[in-house]
């Protein structure tokens, strides 16, 4: 007979006996295996929930398993000192976690509206739009679902400073403002516009300083357009007889900037409106000699055009050069914009290749 705790020699064991002692060594050492993961598992959430209380219960036994030098091995069973099981429990008065806010009336709204404007479109608040964060997303700032339109507006600067240091800039802005719980609660808009595919060389943004158109210049500065040289003198006319013919008397601001498209001669479309000032971009000029009033029309009352005449191109405003989201990953500070990025990637890569199909060519004007 085999004495409990001691190993008995393999060699001494005939084939057929071999053969079941394997057979059950492999079955046990399955079960063993899974009796270690789950108390593995167990252990881990007791880490990370907090100890388990100890309750009085039945008597236990151990499996110990040995290992030969032939290869082979078997079960020997110890009996167990402890005269208790441990079973977990846990306290009732746990903190649960939160759970995350849902809006699913306002969610349904964004569908509704992208499935409106015909599945594609472009997000902005109340004065900006996140054009900051577009390197975070495959498509730039084109949207087709809720969750490209989050992860553009969580990760934008722009979005932001709109939040809440919108007026901060702003000639008249009082520090107390800010701290005065009794101000005016003002109302956020998301707007969503219908996505349209435009040549970035014909977008040109035009400063109104005191009534007065006084500088143009084209809207992508980092890059040389041939076509702007050769058609100068017809774009500064169609733009300065949409200004006065479509905007200054209808618009009451005295100083402004405004972002045109000019996609042919005598059609021009409007945009966007922006503040004019240190928040908004400059592009070829500077905000000093737009102020002081440096930058004045010419003679014949137009005003002055800039564009770039050689090939070499410039570097990006430096607001914009480092994404804020990189640095904040990659130290640690907000790993929730990673994961927002890794699971839009996922569903991206899962979603079926839909057939392509050319974009509409409706424009609007004003």
């Amino acid at each position: 007979m085999r004495e409990k705790g001691v190993i008995k020699s393999i060699s001494n064991l005939s084939n057929r006996q071999q053969y079941i002692r394997r057979k059950q060594w492999k079955k046990d050492s399955r079960n063993y295996r899974k009796r270690k993961s789950l108390q593995q598992a167990k252990e881990t959430r007791v880490g990370s929930r907090g100890s388990p209380r100890i309750q009085s219960g039945r008597k236990a036994a151990k499996h110990i398993y040995c290992s030969l030098s032939s290869g082979y091995g078997y079960t020997v069973e110890v009996d167990s000192d402890a005269d208790s099981e441990v079973e977990e429990s846990w306290d009732d008065d746990e903190v649960e976690e939160p759970e995350a806010p849902q809006f699913l009336d306002f969610d349904k709204s964004i569908k509704d509206a992208i499935q409106t404007l015909g599945g594609k479109v472009f997000p902005k608040l109340n004065w900006s739009s996140p054009r900051d964060a577009s390197w975070i997303s495959f498509s730039g700032c084109k949207c087709t679902t809720i969750s490209d339109i989050y992860l553009l507006l969580k990760s934008s600067d722009f979005i932001i400073h709109d939040l809440t240091q919108r007026y901060m800039l702003c000639e008249d802005f009082e520090q107390s403002q800010s701290n005065n719980s009794n101000a005016e609660k003002e109302d956020f808009y998301l707007v969503l516009r219908k996505w349209t595919e435009i040549n970035p060389s014909c977008e040109y943004r035009c400063f109104v300083r005191n009534g007065i158109l006084i500088g143009i210049c084209q809207r992508e500065h980092t890059k040389y357009f041939d076509h702007i040289h050769d058609y100068k003198d017809e774009i500064i006319d169609d733009i300065v007889h949409f200004f006065q013919h479509r905007i200054r008397s209808k618009f009451s601001c005295d100083n402004y900037v405004f972002d045109v498209y000019r996609k042919e001669k005598d059609w021009v479309y409007l945009i966007d409106f922006n503040p004019f000032g240190v928040v908004t971009d400059s592009l070829l000029f500077n905000w000093d000699e737009l102020k002081n009033g440096s930058v004045q029309p010419n003679g014949n009352s137009l005003p002055e055009f800039r564009y770039l005449e050689s090939g070499p191109c410039l570097q990006a405003n430096n607001l914009n050069r480092h994404p804020k989201d990189i640095v904040d990953i990659s130290t640690g500070e907000d790993s929730f914009k990673l994961v927002d990025f890794i699971k839009l990637i996922s569903k991206k890569i899962g979603e079926p290749k839909a057939n392509a199909s050319d974009d509409s060519d409706e424009e609007w004007k004003v």
